[in-house]
This record gives C-alpha cells, structure tokens and sequence, in this order.
C-alpha cells in the first residue's frame, strides 16, 4: 500500500447505485491508463435512507504532487458523471500512512505528528 491515498466519499440514490458503480468503474479505468493502479470502492447501504454512500479509495502516485493529482481525479469524474442530471457531489480526503510496515514512522507522519518543542509554544 502507497503512503498516501486519496478518499472519495459520495452518495447518490440507491435507484442509480448500478449506474454509480458503473461510472466509478470507468473512472478507475482512466486513472489506470495514466499508470494509477491501486484503487477500490466501498458502499455503504444506508438503512431506509433513499440514498447509498459511496467511496473512491485512490493510492496517489509517488512522483505525483496532491493537490496536482485530486485535480487530475476530479477533473476525470466530472468526465466520467457529466451526462447525470445531478452529478454527485464528490468530497475528497488525503490521509497519509502514519507507521510502514516495519513500523517505522512515515515522513508524513513526523510532519503530522511534530510534537511542539519548549521553544516552539506556537502550537
């Protein structure tokens, strides 16, 4: 698993569930043809709501930059759900591995994690 990932997270009526996976699919694929090759969706039945919750799960490229590569994936979901009457609207999270496997801190994580020093009362 790459260390950071991309959350997609939308909810479209349950009615049109197929069609979102569907369109998830297609944009799976186009993330795939410009060499993204880990990602998954997730649903979430949501009981007697009309509705169901979906998530993107997106691995970002390392030789990527983040807000770079959200706007490539953005860009290519309004490709992919351009002809829905109402296109989903896509709300997006970025969350970094904090430990690798070995359990190591990640750079991400010393970034997040920066614990304020008795010189630095900024925090």
């Amino acid at each position: 698993m790459k260390a950071t990932r991309l959350y997609i997270y939308y909810r479209v009526p349950s009615s049109d569930l197929d069609l979102a996976r569907q369109g998830a699919n297609m944009l799976f694929n186009k993330l795939d043809a410009i060499g993204v090759a880990n990602t998954e969706l997730l649903v979430r039945l949501e009981d007697g709501k009309p509705y169901s919750t979906l998530m993107e799960v997106i691995d970002l490229p390392a030789s990527q930059p983040i807000e770079a590569f959200k706007k490539t994936v953005q860009d290519l979901a309004a490709l992919v759900f351009q002809d829905w009457p109402q296109p989903p609207e896509r709300v997006v999270e970025v969350f970094a591995l904090a430990y690798d496997s070995n359990g190591f801190q990640t750079e991400q994580a010393k970034i997040a994690f920066k614990l304020p020093t008795p010189a630095d009362d900024s925090v």
